[in-house]
């Protein structure tokens, strides 16, 4: 800082591929550990021969990292308003209000039935919920909204910085 050398980093690199370098960091490592986790599984449906489990906990994987991206796009989009770990602080207090929302006003009954952009809006604000849906359309939809957050957080930082010049 004292010599300027943060100064010369951030002026010859983009805004945009500062808040993309630290997306794609988290998004490996949330990659990374999936995948780790997953090859366990693997190795033990090889070791004990549940076989017919496999589908299940593979869907179950790919739908966790779903929800890792969702969540991570929505941190960074808060972490332009607010500080620390407050972002993520105020994401698990977001899907727990939408949870205890939803069962004061009996919303959870019967949610298997309703209609899937129902149950896409009800996974942004609570995306855990969204293991209920069995189409995809759901998880297309969070990852959709997963890039519209990531474009959006790009483009009001960018905003952010030429107004503090």
């Amino acid at each position: 800082m004292e010599r300027g050398y943060l100064d010369v980093i951030l002026n010859r690199i983009g805004r945009e591929k500062v808040v993309l370098g630290k997306f794609i960091s988290i998004f490996i490592f949330s990659f990374v550990i999936y995948l780790s986790l997953f090859v366990i599984t693997i190795l033990s449906f090889f070791i004990y021969g549940n076989f017919e489990e496999f589908k299940t906990v593979y869907r179950m994987f790919l739908e966790g990292f779903v929800v890792t991206v969702y969540l991570v796009s929505l941190g960074f989009f808060l972490s332009l308003y607010t500080k620390g770990y407050f972002n993520f602080a105020f994401v698990f207090f977001l899907e727990m209000t939408s949870i205890v929302m939803m069962e004061i006003f009996n919303i959870l009954e019967n949610l298997e039935e309703r209609s899937n952009l129902t149950l896409l809006l009800i996974s942004l604000f609570s995306p855990h919920l969204s293991h209920i849906s069995q189409d995809i359309f759901v998880f297309l939809g969070l990852l959709i909204f997963s890039l519209i957050l990531l474009l959006l957080t790009i483009h009001l930082f960018k905003r952010i910085e030429i107004k503090r010049g």
